[in-house]
């Protein structure tokens, strides 16, 4: 009896996650789910166990898209494309609707992160167009100014592309920045007590830090990129690089 039901598994930590991909929709074979090693080698070797492997794949993709609510349930180039453009419609129609203060609390967050990313980069390996952001913040808080709405969209467009840098320096600042632009928005907006945009402001963060993970995920897939599956070696790779 042992052999066909092999001792169940009694950490804590693994039936949470167990119980985690369960309520996700991702289903578990018999090894997993017992942790049997013997099973898992059985469940490899055979069609029906590699077959539901492919199936927990697409079930564990499905599940991160969710995260952006991607209607897709493959990360494919579409899918990606319809996410980033309209996550970025959402942050778009907040900077061109409210004032964005360049204020000092940004001008000095933007410092920190350039700041950072020269001591990591040559000289030579410096991405002018984050300096350039850099400067561009630092003459409008000398000058009490305000961002326009179509210069954060430039900005965070740019930012965007810096993100996709091999460059993990570049990839890092480019982080950095837009997230420093994202603070100054969110001030905007709590400035003026406006709590309904403040809360959607905060989804369309979390969705865009996501949205990043994801992407970076289906980058490390190589040559399997086109097919759109993520697997969770590479989303948790990716991130703990983007969010530690």
């Amino acid at each position: 009896m042992r052999a066909v039901t092999p001792n169940p598994i009694t950490d804590p930590e693994k039936l949470n996650a167990i119980a985690k991909l369960k309520s996700e929709g991702v289903s578990l074979t018999a090894g997993q789910q017992t942790g049997n090693e013997a099973l898992k080698y059985q469940e490899a070797a055979t069609k029906m166990g590699r077959e539901a492997f492919g199936k927990q794949l697409d079930e564990f993709t499905a599940a991160a898209l969710k995260r952006i609510k991607s209607p897709f349930k493959r990360a494919t180039p579409s899918a990606m494309r319809e996410a980033y453009n309209r996550i970025g419609g959402m942050f778009d129609d907040f900077a061109s609707n409210n004032t964005v203060l360049a204020d000092k609390t940004l001008a000095d967050d933007v410092a920190a992160v350039l700041d950072d990313y020269v001591q990591d980069v040559s000289k030579a390996a410096e991405v002018p167009r984050l300096r350039n952001i850099g400067v561009e913040v630092a003459k409008l808080n000398a000058t009490g100014g305000a961002i326009k709405g179509a210069d954060y969209t430039k900005w965070a467009s740019a930012l965007g592309k810096l993100t996709k840098s091999a460059d993990a320096a570049t990839r890092t600042a480019a982080i950095g920045l837009r997230e420093a632009l994202d603070d100054a928005l969110e001030r905007a907006l709590t400035a003026v007590g406006k709590t309904d945009d403040i809360a959607r402001l905060k989804e369309a963060r979390q969705m865009y830090r996501d949205f990043l993970i994801i992407e970076g995920a289906i980058v490390r897939a190589g040559e399997k990129a086109a097919d759109g599956i993520i697997t969770p070696q590479n989303l948790r790779t990716t991130a703990t690089s983007v969010d530690g």
